[in-house]
């Protein structure tokens, strides 16, 4: 047993080695999706948040086609989620526990889906328009973490904190400014093992937060550039393997940096950028304008 035990550590030392030698190929595997509204396969009328599952395919809010849609990597469409009501409007979306959690920007709120429905079916939601506790003003980005819902309240300039289960409201933070732990209309949230990452859109950096309370942490960039580690307008947040990874919507790029904000890649995409996403095989980009909405970028060992 000694000696499984091992092997076992070494084959999983290896495996970290091999992971952090991983780098983004700038030249998409895959790109798809027309840019257009309707409710055809493959149709995407501004694509925002995306989230790989289970299966490997992925699963990509189409805004203002008010559905998921989820589709191989190499573009072939599987299945859709319609939204019920014509203001849904989803533009983030995470997966756990057999639930998805879309956010719905236009409908100002947070819904709890089972996966198997094909019909947006909510169990469960929470959010209406205005500023009070557990409501919501075009709220943006999701993550999950600690059983608990994290939410970019775009239009108040702050993060909600819900519980997973029933969707309860728990506490807020945040506030409109430019100084530490001010937000200026957040997008994307991303969580690690104990912080929260917000793209600090409008103020053109990520800002990073305890999990746990809310407490400022520290910001990665700041003042709107296109140089490395800095940002024009960060959209989509998502981590994996440690490496954080950032879409910009006036950048058109996306930029992949360490939890610390040391950058370690600066990727051209092209036009307007939205969501992304990643595995250890793959980085997915929703673009917003330009040939493709989608843009599949394969992580290779350089």
């Amino acid at each position: 047993m000694d000696a499984l035990d091992e092997v076992a550590a070494v084959c999983s030392t290896w495996c970290k080695v091999v992971q952090l030698c991983q780098q983004v190929d700038p030249s998409p595997e895959h790109r798809f999706g027309e840019l257009r509204s309707g409710d055809k396969p493959l149709r995407f009328d501004r694509p925002h948040g995306a989230v790989f599952l289970p299966s490997g395919d992925v699963c990509i809010a189409d805004c203002d086609n008010f559905r998921l849609q989820v589709v191989t990597r190499d573009g072939v469409y599987v299945n859709e989620i319609r939204l019920s009501g014509g203001t849904s409007c989803p533009t983030g979306v995470a997966i756990k526990g057999g639930f998805f959690y879309v956010i719905e920007h236009g409908a100002h709120c947070v819904s709890k889906i089972r996966c198997t429905t094909l019909t947006g079916e909510r169990v469960c939601k929470v959010g209406a328009w205005g500023g009070g506790d557990g409501e919501l003003r075009h709220p943006w980005g999701v993550a999950l973490a600690l059983g608990h819902v994290y939410v970019s309240d775009s239009g108040n300039h702050r993060v909600c904190v819900f519980d997973a289960e029933d969707l309860h409201f728990l506490f807020s933070f945040g506030s409109i400014g430019r100084g530490k732990g001010q937000l200026r209309e957040p997008r994307g949230v991303a969580a690690s093992e104990a912080e929260l990452f917000v793209a600090d859109s409008l103020n053109h950096r990520v800002q990073v937060f305890s999990l746990k309370n809310g407490d400022f942490v520290r910001s990665i960039g700041g003042g709107e550039s296109t140089s490395r580690g800095r940002f024009k307008q960060p959209s989509g947040l998502t981590i994996f393997n440690d490496r954080l990874y950032i879409t910009e919507a006036r950048g058109e790029r996306l930029q992949v940096m360490s939890l610390d904000g040391l950058p370690m890649q600066s990727i051209k995409v092209g036009g307007q950028l939205s969501g992304v996403c990643a595995d250890a095989d793959h980085v997915c980009v929703t673009a917003l304008e330009g040939e493709a909405a989608i843009n599949l970028l394969p992580l290779r060992c350089w």
